[in-house]
This record gives C-alpha cells, sequence and structure tokens, in this order.
C-alpha cells in the first residue's frame, strides 16, 4: 500500500496541472485573464502541453528512478494527446463560448514534442542523476 502511495504523489503535480487545464480551457473567454489572453493562443498550448508532458515524465522518472525508455516516452506523449483532444471535444460539445480547433491540437503536439525533446536532454546530460536522483536514494 505504501508503494501505491508512493507512486501516485509523484503524479499529484501533473494531475494538479491537468486540472488548472480543464478548468481554464472550459471557462469562458471573458472570464479569463487578460494577461493571459494577450499571449499567442498557439504559443500557450504550445507551453501548456510542454508543462503538462513534463511533470508525467518526472513523476514517472521519480517512480522507477530510471532513465525513461522510448516506450514510456509514447505512453506519456500519448496521454498528453488523448487529453488535450478530449479538452477540445469538451469545448466543442459543452462550453457554449467556446470552440474546438483542430490547430490547438497540432500546438499542443508542438509542446508534447519538445516536452519529450528537453526531456531526452536533461536525461543525457545526467542531470536528474546528479540533482534528483541522488537526494531520493
Amino acid at each position: 500500500m505504501a508503494f501505491i502511495k508512493k507512486n501516485i504523489i509523484a503524479f499529484i503535480p501533473a494531475l494538479i496541472w491537468a486540472g488548472i487545464i480543464a478548468f481554464m480551457s472550459l471557462l469562458p473567454h471573458k472570464k479569463l485573464p487578460d494577461s493571459i489572453l494577450t499571449f499567442s493562443d498557439k504559443f500557450m498550448h504550445a507551453a501548456i502541453y510542454w508543462m503538462l508532458t513534463l511533470l508525467f515524465l518526472f513523476a514517472f522518472s521519480l517512480n522507477t528512478k530510471t532513465i525513461i525508455k522510448s516506450k514510456s516516452y509514447i505512453v506519456f506523449g500519448t496521454i498528453s494527446f488523448l487529453f488535450g483532444v478530449l479538452i477540445e471535444f469538451l469545448q466543442a460539445y459543452l462550453s457554449t463560448n467556446r470552440s474546438a480547433d483542430w490547430k490547438d491540437v497540432v500546438a499542443n503536439c508542438i509542446g508534447i514534442f519538445l516536452a519529450i525533446t528537453t526531456f531526452k536532454f536533461i536525461s543525457k546530460s545526467n542531470l536528474l542523476d546528479k540533482y534528483i536522483f541522488r537526494k531520493i536514494k
């Protein structure tokens, strides 16, 4: 039971971030802060999904304390992608003043790809071993 709790705890930041994404994505435009709306919409999508994917990858890496294999990149990239598609679907069918946009999904994919690339760089440069895993052991 302690093993399961420990594994779930590592994913809490990613799940909170996903909740924030869902909440902000389904809010009416009128209720969003003006500072958010001043950035490019597609840049925001890429940045948000970059962070979501990185949080998933870090959580998985902390749980396994090993370098992530290619299959794991595909799994967490797919989870982030499907979450983005679900949000677009909900915007199209549940929101009265928001709409789905396939360009948002493309921007999400760019963010996911950049997150995987970023994480691979961090992994190959041994930054995880140097600063994270050493403190956990």
